[in-house]
């Protein structure tokens, strides 16, 4: 696949944004608008959470989830750009709470964010299946297999906390 994006990436020199255009379909642009929309509305929702992580090294956890987070934010914005699709809008950079709410513990936002990235999975599959541009294809296959490594992280790390609910065991 990387030398069909390198090819295309060589014909799209100096192509305008509607021959850009042309080279897209409608289920690709539509995936990259809704994995965008996405990305903006957990990434406020990862702010929000970030003020109230108590562990330290749980805080710093969910920060390189934020950072990874607007990496991704970044390249699909840039991508978009390139192809001249409207971009969602985007949330506010800081959500800055101060208020102490018991309810909201570590377990509670590590639960919220490792249900988060289990949604995702399948989203960047079938987005990655319905492509057909090798560009945009490779582009979904790395937010799949980013997705994939952060989530097999995030539950070893819920596992040491005791954070993952033990599935029920089957004996004969």
């Amino acid at each position: 696949m990387k030398i069909l994006q390198k090819m295309q990436q060589i014909a799209d020199i100096g192509k305008s944004t509607k021959e850009m255009q042309s080279e897209v379909n409608v289920s690709e642009v539509w995936h990259m608008w809704d994995m965008l929309n996405a990305r903006y509305n957990i990434l406020e929702l990862t702010n929000i959470f970030h003020n109230f992580v108590d562990s330290p090294d749980f805080k710093l956890v969910v920060t390189q989830g934020i950072n990874l987070l607007n990496k991704q934010v970044k390249e699909l914005e840039k991508l978009m750009i390139e192809y001249g699709i409207p971009m969602p809008q985007k949330p506010p950079e800081k959500s800055n709470y101060t208020i102490e709410v018991e309810v909201i513990t570590d377990r509670f936002i590590f639960t919220q964010i490792y249900v988060g990235i289990q949604t995702f999975i399948p989203i960047h599959a079938n987005a990655f299946t319905q492509s057909t541009s090798p560009k945009i294809r490779e582009t979904y296959k790395k937010l799949l297999m980013d997705q994939v490594d952060i989530y097999d992280k995030f539950y070893e790390y819920g596992n040491l906390n005791n954070w993952i609910n033990p599935t029920p065991k089957y004996r004969l």
